[in-house]
């Protein structure tokens, strides 16, 4: 079900390593399967944002955030700019973030 969403969805633990992704975050990451990206820090997805160490102490720190625009490198070496919104999951052993991708244009 959820690979049929238009827009990403990634589950990330509290150190922003992913967990589960669909295949429409996977794509929008330049990946081919969302396999690929599981146990893939955010770090390592994310090429820039003002400020990355904030936006990981806040997924961390367990507090949403809604419309934070950041570059992506890109699973081909081509980087793409996408917007996030993130919520905490409740009650999750595997997972303690799920953030919302939507692709920029």
């Amino acid at each position: 079900m959820l690979d049929a969403l238009p827009f990403g969805v990634a589950a990330v633990d509290g150190n922003g390593v992913l967990k589960r992704v669909n295949t429409t975050f996977a794509r929008q990451m330049g990946y081919s399967t969302p396999q690929s990206l599981l146990g893939q820090s955010l770090t390592y997805l994310f090429q820039t944002r003002l400020d990355l160490h904030q936006f990981l102490q806040e997924v961390r720190m367990v507090e949403p955030f809604d419309n934070v625009e950041v570059r992506c490198r890109g699973g081909k070496g081509v980087a793409a700019a996408v917007r996030l919104w993130g919520r905490p999951l409740q009650e999750s052993d595997e997972a303690a973030y799920e953030i919302i991708v939507q692709e920029l244009r």
